[in-house]
Order: structure tokens, then C-alpha cells, then sequence
């Protein structure tokens, strides 16, 4: 009979040890501190977590006490330090991290619901619950992040000292960038400033010294000697002179008489017509000498020819009869001007007897 007792013990005792592996098995879970080192995790590291999660397991299972499998919570029997119990071969190193296994025991005399799905360990929902709970007060005592809890990834968190570096030192970097593109922009525009001063500097100088060309040899790419400036300056020394004789003999026609005056209209007018030629001569380049002196010659007797129909017309007006006299003797009734004569390259002024 005695033997019978041992046996139904022993047998009991086995069915208790193999429920609790297995649920040991089943109901741990694991999570990892963010770049720590094996030899890092001391006694001291360890007492905290247990006394965190031994802390957090009895607040959770008060309030909540159907998800950890209770009929009702008893001050009498609560988790503490030993509890929390670390899986064997942990913590490990996996990477630069350091994962942690563990799984929390059901308080000795604990009011068990029939409900629950283990007898010795708490549930691995209600464990995980606990932990996520303990994560900031877990990562506070041993400082170091956790980035996983059993699948669930949450990230690793900004270096706030690296932060405080990095911050103040991208600002630096930025105000000297800054610095530079603007000193570049000011000097790049003061460059540009300068070169267009020295620009206008040089068409300025260019213009005072070297004298107009006249078109035909602009054109012909041929570079003017002294003796051409010289007989261009000539030239517009010549024209400046020319515009002031004019206004002489505008000045003179206001102080003769009518009769005069009247006879020296048509004068005047010619002066102003051939005035007009000379100032469109500047502009003309000049003509080959070869053909030059025919030139003149046509042009003085043109003039000759329209003078005398002129004087025709003025003696048939005034009613003189000038049919005794020669050509000789009618010019000297005429008083004497100054007819200008144009030639290709010089203005000449000449006097002529009438």
C-alpha cells in the first residue's frame, strides 16, 4: 500500500514538473537592449530588472486579474524578485545587441482561475503586457534602449548628444557658406563694374585721339597716316569757316538797300544750296583724283550757264535793255560776290569779279 502512495506521488510529481517545462517553454518571452555588450549586463543590472518587473507584474495582476488567469488577488500572495525567472543560456549577445529571455512564476497558493491556460507560469500575453508596460522604466535603470519586444520592432531612438554636436555645428557650416556666396556676389559685381569703367575708359580715349575716317576708307580697312588727319582737320576748319562767312553775309544784306538786297537774293540762295552741298561733301568719301579736275570744270560751267539765265531774267524784270551791251559790260553792273565752289577733296572758297 505504502508502494502504491509512492508511486501515485511520484507520478504526480512528474505530471507537475512537465506541465511547468512546458509551460516555461511556452510563455517566455524574450526582448533586446540596443548596443550592449554581454559583459556589460552585471548583478546589479539584473536585481533591477527583476524588481521592475516583479513591481509592474503586481500592479498589472491587481487591476487586471482574469488576463492573468486569477479568481481574485490576495495581498497575502504577490510576485517578488524571485518570480522573474531568466531563461538558461541568457542573455546572449545577437549582434551589437543584447537579447534577454525570460518568464514570470504564478505566486505559491495563488487563487487560480479553472479558466486559465497555465497552472504555474503567467500567461505569455499578460507577461508581454508587463513588459511593454516597464519598457521607459527598464531603459532608465540599465540606459540603454530596448528596440525589440518578442517580434515587435520599436525603433532606436536619436542620440541627443549627438544631436547637441551636430545641431550647432550644421549652423556654423551654413552661416560660412552663406559668408562665402555672398563676398563672391560682391566681388564678382565689383569686377563687372570695373571692367565697364575701363570699357567706356578705353572707347572714350579712343575717341578723342583718333580722328573720323572718311567712309570709303573705313571700309577699305586702310589706316589713316598724319598727312590725311591733317587734311581732315583742314577740312573741318575750312567748314567752320564757311558758316561764319555765311552769317557775315546775312549781317551785310541787312544794311544795303532794297534794290541791292533784291539783286542779291538769288545770291544768297545759291550760297545756302551750295552751303548745303559742301555739308553733304563731308560726308562723301573722296573721289580719285584722275577724274577730279573734269569734275570742277563741268561744275563751273553749269554755274556759268545758270548765272547768266539768271541775269537774263533779272534785267527782263527790272527793265533794263541791255541789247547794246556785250557780256563784259553786263557783268559789271552786277556787284561782286563770293561763290563758293565745291570740290570732291577740299572746300574752297573763291572770289569772283562780276
Amino acid at each position: 500500500m505504502f508502494s502504491w502512495c509512492i508511486v501515485i506521488l511520484l507520478c504526480a510529481v512528474n505530471a507537475v514538473f512537465s506541465s511547468l517545462q512546458s509551460e516555461m517553454s511556452s510563455e517566455s518571452i524574450s526582448f533586446k537592449f540596443y548596443n550592449l555588450e554581454k559583459n556589460e549586463w552585471t548583478e546589479d543590472h539584473a536585481a533591477k530588472f527583476r524588481d521592475i518587473l516583479a513591481t509592474e507584474s503586481n500592479t498589472y495582476c491587481f487591476v487586471k486579474r482574469s488576463d492573468c488567469g486569477l479568481t481574485y488577488w490576495n495581498q497575502s500572495y504577490i510576485f517578488n524578485q524571485a518570480n522573474i525567472v531568466v531563461v538558461n543560456g541568457y542573455p546572449k549577445t545577437d549582434g551589437s545587441d543584447l537579447e534577454i529571455q525570460f518568464y514570470i512564476l504564478l505566486p505559491s497558493n495563488a487563487n487560480i482561475s479553472s479558466s486559465s491556460s497555465t497552472s504555474h507560469v503567467l500567461n505569455k500575453m499578460a507577461a508581454t503586457s508587463i513588459l511593454t508596460t516597464s519598457k521607459a522604466k527598464l531603459e532608465s535603470a540599465i540606459g540603454e534602449p530596448i528596440t525589440y519586444i518578442g517580434e515587435e520592432f520599436y525603433g532606436i531612438p536619436i542620440d541627443h548628444a549627438t544631436n547637441n554636436i551636430m545641431i550647432p555645428l550644421a549652423f556654423i557650416i551654413l552661416f560660412i557658406v552663406a559668408v562665402v556666396a555672398i563676398g563672391l556676389t560682391v566681388w564678382s559685381t565689383r569686377k563687372e563694374k570695373q571692367r565697364r569703367k575701363s570699357e567706356i575708359k578705353k572707347k572714350h580715349v579712343s575717341t578723342k585721339i583718333a580722328p573720323t575716317q572718311p567712309k570709303s576708307q573705313q571700309s577699305n580697312g586702310h589706316q589713316p597716316n598724319k598727312k590725311e588727319v591733317s587734311n581732315h582737320n583742314q577740312e573741318t576748319e575750312n567748314n567752320l569757316m564757311n558758316t561764319g562767312n555765311h552769317e557775315e553775309k546775312r549781317m551785310e544784306q541787312k544794311n544795303m538797300s532794297p534794290m541791292t538786297r533784291q539783286s542779291l537774293n538769288e545770291f544768297t540762295d545759291e550760297a545756302h544750296i551750295i552751303n548745303e552741298i559742301q555739308h553733304k561733301h563731308n560726308e562723301l568719301p573722296p573721289l580719285d583724283t584722275a577724274t577730279d579736275g573734269q569734275d570742277q570744270d563741268k561744275k563751273k560751267e553749269k554755274h556759268r550757264k545758270k548765272k547768266k539765265t539768271k541775269r537774263k531774267h533779272r534785267r527782263e524784270r527790272d527793265g533794263y535793255d541791255n541789247s547794246g551791251l556785250d557780256e563784259s559790260e553786263v557783268e559789271n553792273q552786277i556787284p561782286s560776290h563770293k561763290i563758293m565752289t565745291v570740290q570732291s577733296d577740299n572746300i574752297i572758297t573763291e572770289e569772283t569779279s562780276m
